[in-house]
Order: C-alpha cells, then structure tokens, then sequence
C-alpha cells in the first residue's frame, strides 16, 4: 500500500476549522479543492472535459449535502472520484480514516488481477495455506464485478491507460475496497478454490495496517512483478541461465542517495563482461531521476535528453488558496516565480531540461546488448529513463506490457498538498508539466508500447515463472 497517507503520516491536516463539520461544510471543501485544480494544475483539462469534470464534482458535492455530518471515509471518497477523474498518476488523496492515529480493521487478504479474476496473492486466511490459484469471489455478499465497478472510479492512473490501471487496482485493492464499501470489524468472504469448490468464511477478522504491510512482502507475484519480495529498493543483480544479466531497479524513491549511488558503481562492474543485459523496471514508479541518469550515462555514446521544456500554470498559489498549500518532499514554492512572466496559451514555459550538463557518456561504456523490462507501474523517473532509452538506443528491445508513465509528458514536479481546513483531506498533486523527449509511436494518453509484448497469465502464477523471461527467446 503505497498512499499519500503513508507519506504523510498522522495530523497532516491539522489546521484551526473555519466551520462546523457538516455535508454542506464537506461540500463546499470539495467544490473549493476542484476549484485550485483548475487553477494551478498546469494540465487539468488532459483526459476529462470541462463539463465532465463539473459533473463530477456536482454530483460528489451533492451526495455529500445530503448527509447531514459525512464520515471521514464518505469524505474522502468524494475526493478520491475527483481526484481519479484527472487521470493524473501523481495526484494523491491521504484519508483522514487512514492516518496513523485511526483504528482500522482491513481484509486480511491481497490480490493479483490476472486475466480478470482476481486472484488471492497473500493473505492470513487459514494460516496463510490457501491452494494457489484461489480467487476471490465475494467479499460481504459483493460479489467481483461489483467491487471491480464500485472501485473502478476510484483508481488514480495515468491518461487511458489499461495495463496502469490493472497494476493500480492491484496494488491498491485493500485500501480501495474500503473507500467503496467501508471497513467493518470482520468480513464474509467467498473464495473459488483452482478445483472449482467454493470457500466460505463467515466473520473473519480484519487486521491492522501492520499486518497488511507484512502481507505485501508475502505476495505470490513478487517473482513475476519484478518486485524484491525482501522489501530491498536498492539495484541488484542477477544471472539467467545463459549468461544475460538482469538488473532489478525496483525503485528510484531512495532516500539514501549515497547508497544508491555506491550500490550503482557495484552494478555497472558486475556488467562489464556481460554480453546481454536486461534493466527490470517492473514496478518502478520513479522517484529521484537522476538514479536513472546515472545508469543511462554508461549505457550511451553521446549526449541526450530527457525533457524537452517545462511549463507552470501560476508563478504563485493564487490568495484564496495559499493557505491550504504546502510543499513536500523540501519542494520549494519559490520555483514558481522562476519561470518567465509572459503566458503562452496560461501556461508560463520554461524550454530546455536543467539536467542537460548531467546526461553525458560516462566511462565505463557498457558494451552489451539491452533489453528492458515494463509494465504499468513504470511510472515517473523510471518512465523518463525507459523514453530516453528509447531516443538514445531505439536498439534496446522493450518487453512487457504498456508503460505506466504517459510516454508524450506528465505533470510531475513541484508536489505541493492541499489541506482542508475542517475534514483535513490531503491532496497531493504537482504544479510543473514535463514534456517528455519525442520518441516514435507514442499516442495520447498512453505509455510506451513494448516491443515484444507479454501476457501475464493464471500458469504463470501458479507456477511462479517470470513470463518476462521466458520473452526474452524472441529478443536474442
């Protein structure tokens, strides 16, 4: 579960309430978020119209009126379907029930969807000893479609992008579920066992977020997600059968920089002699990009690029706003006044990337040939190493499924939160529009296509191979 809440952590909304908790309070806070979105997000209008984007927030603004004091979670529902309506991978919603001061009681299981069904990836159920291959019918008498329909407009993922929203659902189920249907003390759950036979569990308990935490290491899909089942986010290494080196890259959110970088010069050694390398970016959702500048400098013979300009709607939080933001992660708001006074179509534009004197040939060069592993969580960083990859060896083979980063350009700079004054709702969402490096074959709202597609398949799970691997036949 990687939500905001879990950046932000308890009382992140802690502000003096300007009014009474109440649906029309609820309502106006709503109404008034939507309002900032239009007004600073540099692209709010992408992949939702106007008038689509109005209808959202009228009819969330109108349920919550008719609730005469809303829960945290009817709150903060209403905010995920405005926030999901964006399609914007980098805005995030921290519920208030969610914090790390609330009780919480979730369902003790995680799941994979895999060719529709979705299938239980870890759970605490019968000691942890359900038949692989299991999936989960029904949970309170909601049976799969309907959580798949009640949760559909929950999902936060980029442009219109399938493989992204199927990785999102994935990972995010638990917490999803229970914004559509809200948390009880224990739960019925139907599960459809591989032989056919059903399993019915009347009143099981939910479990607390550290129980759920320890689950996400336990998952079946660790091997074939290109995840590191230890919780590690530091590159490794590892050899197949013929030789080809897989590096994973499971994360580029490393806050220990230094170590990141150590670890690094360790990879590109182990490479040297390699003759076939494959860089595994399953899973990647970015974080510091110059992870990924550092690895792409050894794999180029000439100097490149990753962005091509930058753009801000506001060079600064319009008043009506400005105290309800906050920057995060030591963003600085004083960016926003650097870019040029003069507006071209209300966007302030700033051409060039400002890493450009960092993205030059390094030595060693590694002389391998290249392949690289995606899916739809490579997000961010690591989607703006995968197109500058592209552009600068158009050789090096992509296999997988649909990148999760928009391969055209994102909105994923400056991340500021927008706090509501009474329910304490946290939005974060990024204030600089990036326009990625052309590359060829890229389409509105997608990411990167693979070369060498792969499907993920119910065999592979049970079996735990790597379909990934196995594509690699068709690339050497």
């Amino acid at each position: 579960m990687h939500w905001l809440v879990l950046l932000l952590g308890p009382g992140c909304g802690a502000r003096m309430p300007a009014a009474t908790p109440s649906g029309a309070t609820a309502a106006a806070e709503l109404e008034d978020f939507a309002a900032f979105v239009e007004a600073v997000h540099p692209d709010p209008l992408r992949f939702v119209t106007r008038d689509d984007f109005a209808q959202v927030v009228a009819r969330e603004a109108e349920r919550l009126r008719s609730y005469p004091e809303p829960t945290e979670l009817q709150v903060g529902v209403a905010f995920q379907r405005v926030a999901a309506s964006l399609h914007d991978s980098h805005v995030a919603v921290a519920q208030p029930a969610y914090q790390l001061d609330r009780e919480v009681s979730f369902v003790p299981l995680l799941i994979d969807s895999v060719e529709g069904e979705l299938l239980v990836d870890a759970s605490s159920l019968n000691d942890g000893e359900l038949p692989l291959g299991t999936a989960l019918e029904a949970i309170d008498g909601h049976d799969a479609a309907a959580i798949r329909a009640a949760i559909g407009p929950l999902v936060i993922f980029e442009g219109t992008n399938d493989a992204a929203r199927e990785r999102v659902l994935s990972a995010d189920f638990v917490p999803l579920f229970h914004l559509a249907f809200g948390m009880r003390p224990s739960y019925t759950l139907r599960l459809r066992l591989p032989d056919g036979g059903v399993m019915e569990l009347v009143d099981v308990p939910g479990v607390g977020r550290d129980a759920l935490t320890a689950l996400g290491a336990q998952r079946r899909s660790h091997v074939m997600r290109g995840r590191a089942a230890d919780g590690a986010v530091l590159p490794s290494v590892y050899v197949l059968d013929d030789g080809t080196r897989v590096v994973r890259l499971p994360s580029f959110g490393v806050a220990d920089t230094a170590a990141f970088d150590a670890r690094l010069d360790q990879v590109i050694a182990e490479l040297m002699d390699a003759e076939r390398v494959v860089l595994d970016l399953r899973g990647n959702a970015g974080g510091y990009r110059t992870f990924g500048v550092a690895l792409l400098n050894h794999l180029v013979d000439a100097p490149y690029t990753q962005w091509q300009r930058t753009a801000v709607r506001v060079r600064r939080i319009p008043q009506p706003f400005r105290e309800r933001v906050m920057p995060l992660f030591g963003a600085s708001l004083d960016l926003l006044r650097t870019y040029p006074a003069e507006a071209v179509n209300e966007l302030h534009v700033r051409e060039g990337d400002p890493l450009t004197a960092l993205m030059t040939p390094a030595s060693p060069r590694l002389p391998a040939s290249l392949a690289v592993f995606v899916d739809g969580h490579t997000n961010s960083a690591a989607n703006e190493l995968l197109l500058a990859l592209r552009a600068a060896r158009p050789d090096a083979v992509i296999v997988g499924e649909e990148a999760g980063g928009e391969c055209e350009r994102h909105v994923g700079e400056l991340p500021v939160a927008y706090v509501t004054p009474v329910y304490g709702v946290a939005v974060a969402m990024s204030l600089i529009r990036i326009e990625h490096v052309v590359v060829p074959g890229c389409t509105l709202g997608h990411g990167l296509g693979p070369d060498v597609p792969v499907s993920y398949t119910r065999a592979d799970f049970v079996t735990g191979q790597d379909p990934y691997v196995a594509a690699l036949d068709m690339v050497w």
